[in-house]
């Protein structure tokens, strides 16, 4: 579980790996999917890493399987 505050762009997720992502606060836009406060949203191993960006400050949940 990694928590994120930022304004900024960030990458989530990992090449291989499958991970969900929680908007806990906020909102923004991972790819081409827009997000809110509440919004969750899987990343399938296929996919990859995602960007993030932001609308202004907010805090998402990444949330992967410990390996």
């Amino acid at each position: 579980l990694h928590r994120v505050s930022t304004d900024k762009p960030v990458t989530l997720g990992a090449a291989g790996e499958c991970r969900a992502v929680v908007v806990v606060g906020g909102r923004g836009c991972l790819g081409t999917e827009c997000l809110e406060t509440g919004d969750v949203v899987l990343l399938p191993a296929a996919v990859g890493p995602a960007r993030f960006a932001p609308k202004g400050p907010a805090t998402v949940l990444e949330c992967g399987i410990p390996g």
